[in-house]
């Protein structure tokens, strides 16, 4: 559940709210989930994803590089690809061990030939 610029874990046996998630600095836009549950993806309007650990709540990866609000996430083992209204589709290397200090997540390599996506070509 989201609520404004928070994340909020919710017991869906409850509904009681488990952990909040703090840190992004617009409206959150998407979510999804990765490691089996275990983290979270969220994209927001302030143009960045954030990964975090479900278990205590901690940031442990920030993706800054779209220029406008991402609205989409999809998730695998060892990435986040978050698509954004600045027509680009962005891949994401996700941090197995968290810091003391949220890192920046870094691009993907992809492989020669392949980056960012820009959706007005695929028209």
């Amino acid at each position: 559940m989201c609520s404004e610029n928070t994340v909020r874990c919710i017991d869906t046996r409850g509904g009681d709210v488990e952990k909040t998630l703090s840190g992004h600095d617009g409206a959150i836009t998407s979510v999804a989930s990765l490691h089996s549950g275990a983290c979270v993806a969220s994209g927001s309007s302030d143009c960045s994803v954030r990964i975090w650990k479900v278990a205590d709540g901690q940031c442990i990866g920030v993706g800054k590089g779209h220029d406008e609000e991402v609205g989409s996430l999809c998730c695998g083992d060892n990435f986040v690809a978050s698509g954004s209204d600045d027509k680009t589709i962005r891949v994401w290397s996700v941090p197995r061990a968290p810091s003391p200090s949220p890192p920046e997540l870094s691009d993907a390599d992809p492989g020669p030939g392949q980056g960012d996506v820009d959706m007005t070509a695929l028209d």
